[in-house]
């Protein structure tokens, strides 16, 4: 049985016409690798429902880890302000 890979989809912004979507996505190869891809959905475009791919990024475990450790400390230190 092959292994089930993460996919989450986290929804950005407060305009009722402008929404940014960040898609986290565990890849098959290389192992370890995760796709972040940030789209955005605009009611005012032709295909209202249409995302468009505004920056896309191949992440190791490292890479990961970095970027948890920085929006870790970003919490704490507006949990404390």
């Amino acid at each position: 049985m092959e292994k089930q890979l993460v996919q989450r989809e986290v929804r950005l912004g407060s305009a009722s016409n402008f929404e940014t979507i960040l898609t986290v996505r565990e890849l098959r190869s290389p192992a370890g690798t995760v796709e972040l891809k940030f789209e955005t959905v605009f009611a005012g475009a032709k295909d209202a429902q249409a995302r468009q791919t505004k920056a896309q990024f191949f992440i190791d475990q490292d890479g990961l880890q970095s970027i948890q450790k920085a929006l870790l400390s970003v919490v704490k230190q507006r949990q404390g302000s």
